[in-house]
């Protein structure tokens, strides 16, 4: 697990020479190439945080790194990333509390989410077909 870890996830984020946004840098548009790649890793990574069978025991502390690549993925514009930080954010995974505040914040993530799968699919770029349908049903 940690070649896969160091060759197919942390390396696309250093080698695609995204710099990592600071607070209130949410990119305008969805992420393409490098960066998109770069985002999905973060993705990737986040998910092996709160994987099946990665332990009750370091529950919180993983669901919280995993809403910090969440944050890094979505703040990059990657659309996938932004529905699944506003997930996290309403259901309060890392706090282990459900706020009217997360609930607020998770709105505006959805609707990042949303913005940015549209603007992938008006630059032509192919989406994915689940992430799709979820767009259209919304």
């Amino acid at each position: 697990e940690r070649h896969q870890l160091s060759s197919a996830f942390v390396q696309p984020l250093w080698t695609g020479a995204v710099r990592f946004r600071g607070r209130n840098s949410t990119a305008r548009r969805a992420a393409i190439g490098h960066e998109f790649r770069s985002a999905e890793a973060a993705l990737y990574l986040a998910w092996l945080h709160v994987r099946p069978g990665s332990g009750a025991a370091f529950g919180e502390d993983f669901a919280c790194a995993a809403q910090s690549w969440y944050t890094w993925s979505a703040r990059t514009g990657h659309e996938v990333g932004a529905f699944f930080l506003a997930m996290g954010l309403q259901y309060g995974e890392c706090s282990g509390r459900m706020t009217f505040s997360g609930i607020k914040a998770a709105e505006v993530w959805y609707e990042r989410a949303f913005r940015f799968h549209d603007d992938r699919a008006a630059r032509g770029v192919v989406t994915n077909a689940y992430w799709a349908q979820l767009a259209r049903s919304a």
